[in-house]
């Protein structure tokens, strides 16, 4: 057996142990479908490794956004720079890009369920929980984005957000909060940033798939965002 194969043994068996049935073996044929990816070795093994849930599903976003690549008709390499640089490298049009993925984790727990037979609730006296915090969502994912820079480098680079908290973060609050700053000289942008794409599982009707260009684009990127908006995970992977 390969490195590779061994590598993707193990990295089956930790999805079973840490994922539910149904989902580890979704995420069992989707690693059998990038294992022949240039670099790919290391994914197997950080996702062999991983000690719990969280962190696999951190290294699962990064094997997610290859396949959405893929399936646009992109070549993909992983880590192309090694460990420390971004976690993809995407060409198509005669042009490359790096991608740095980062993973948005659950941040608030539900809101507790009413029930309408609840006696305030007759009363009008009920009074909603406050639920979530978007101020203090906006600013996290703006650093979080800003975190990225360093290994994006001075290439022509995306960053790629997915989203698991079931709720529908304010990316592009972040994004025009970044883009401020920038204009006002507090905050400086990688040279090359093309812009940022966010998904998750929540979708509206006609996209799943959101960008915010950074930079005035040009064709073959600004082909790319429009691919990108009007695509669905469940077609592309």
């Amino acid at each position: 057996m390969s490195e590779v194969g061994r590598l993707l043994k193990k990295a089956k068996h930790n999805l079973f142990l840490l994922l539910e049935r149904n989902e580890a073996q979704l995420w069992e044929s989707r690693l059998e479908r990038v294992q022949q990816l240039p670099g790919v070795s290391s994914t197997f093994k950080r996702i062999a490794a991983a000690p719990n849930r969280d962190q696999l599903c951190d290294y699962l976003a990064e094997i997610r956004y290859a396949l959405v690549f893929i399936g646009l008709g992109f070549k993909v390499q992983i880590e192309p720079l090694g460990k420390k640089g971004p976690d993809l490298e995407i060409s198509r049009d005669g042009h490359s890009a790096v991608v740095e993925v980062k993973r948005f984790r659950q941040v608030d727990l539900d809101p507790p369920k009413i029930s309408l037979s609840d006696k305030e609730f007759l009363d009008d006296t009920f009074l909603l929980e406050p639920c979530g915090d978007p101020e203090r969502d906006i600013k996290k994912i703006k650093c979080r984005i800003k975190d990225k820079f360093s290994q994006v480098g001075n290439r022509e680079s995306i960053i790629a957000v997915w989203n698991d908290d079931e709720k529908d973060i304010e990316t592009k609050d972040a994004v025009s909060w970044l883009r401020n700053d920038v204009a006002q000289m507090r905050d400086s942008l990688p040279p090359d940033l093309l812009f940022v794409i966010y998904g998750s599982d929540w979708q509206r009707p006609q996209q799943q798939f959101y960008c915010f260009s950074l930079r005035i684009l040009r064709t073959p990127q600004l082909n790319w965002m429009q691919e990108l908006e009007s695509s669905f995970v469940r077609t592309l992977m």
